[in-house]
């Protein structure tokens, strides 16, 4: 028995060390019905995953190995947004990117909104029992993430958040008519959701206990001005402003967005109010 056969059967390897050992070199699908899993295991040492939540078939890719960390994309992409992070994020932490209902493999419906996408995703984390992740969304997975932290209070360890709004109106008036008349051209249902929804109240935001950091670029598509309304209602949280960047070019471009969430993971315990502070920042500079 060579070295690495020994390494992937010994008695502490895990079934999804065995099985991706065994797999490695080919797309296999694996039918688990207690678990209601499809397994593929791809050639880059990712694993493909679907699981049926909420009605819905879920597809996810999970990669390394440490805490587990949820990346949730943002409206009409789906986790290849997430393929630079989610490598550097990889080297130290368990990651789970899954699809949102009608975006990439994820099963298909004829309306979309928020609060559907958040019982999916609350329900993959109960369901594959993610013990306490940390949670980062991007614009429309920042919205998702939101509204986990107001309905589920307990189930995230840390809440890191993106380009999101609470409401319509917290969009730049030209972005909003660009999706009115992308809207009107294709009858889209994403497009559709982004015009009527969301809707959080900041009642809602009082309630979130998640320590939260909030991330907004100066010449996002979401008005500063409604960034700053989100921060303050949440209690505790944190905010950086950054300078030069739009809704994604400090995500997709760079990797100041990896820096960002580790920085945040990194603070010890759980960030009660009169820890944070309610810190508010321009690049790490306080205003």
């Amino acid at each position: 028995m060579s070295d690495e056969i020994a390494k992937n059967t010994a008695p502490n390897a895990s079934a999804v060390d065995l099985l991706k050992f065994i797999f490695q070199n080919s797309d296999i699908f694996i039918y688990v019905e207690n678990s209601v899993l499809f397994h593929v295991f791809s050639n880059c040492g990712d694993i493909v995953m679907m699981i049926h939540v909420n009605n819905i078939d879920i597809w996810y890719k999970v990669s390394g190995q440490g805490y587990p960390i949820v990346l949730l994309h943002g409206n009409g992409q789906d986790h290849h947004f997430f393929r630079k992070l989610k490598r550097k994020l990889s080297e130290s932490y368990t990651v789970y990117a899954p699809d949102s209902r009608d975006h990439g493999k994820s099963g298909r419906v004829k309306y979309l909104d928020y609060m559907s996408n958040m019982n999916d995703i609350a329900e993959f984390i109960k369901v594959l029992d993610i013990k306490s992740p940390i949670l980062y969304g991007f614009s429309d997975g920042g919205i998702v993430g939101l509204l986990l932290a107001i309905h589920h209070p307990h189930l995230l360890r840390k809440l890191i958040i993106s380009g999101a709004n609470t409401n319509p109106d917290g969009l730049r008036r030209v972005p909003f008519a660009f999706i009115k008349l992308a809207y009107l051209l294709t009858s889209s249902i994403k497009f559709q959701m982004m015009l009527t929804q969301p809707n959080i109240t900041d009642e809602e935001l009082n309630s979130i206990v998640t320590p939260t950091l909030v991330l907004a670029g100066l010449r996002d598509v979401i008005r500063t001005e409604h960034t700053l309304e989100i921060a303050k209602n949440i209690p505790g949280c944190e905010l950086k402003l950054l300078r030069g960047e739009g809704h994604e070019s400090y995500i997709s471009k760079t990797d100041k967005i990896y820096s960002l969430i580790v920085s945040f993971i990194e603070k010890g315990g759980h960030c009660a109010p009169q820890d944070c502070g309610g810190k508010r920042y321009f690049e790490g500079m306080g205003y």
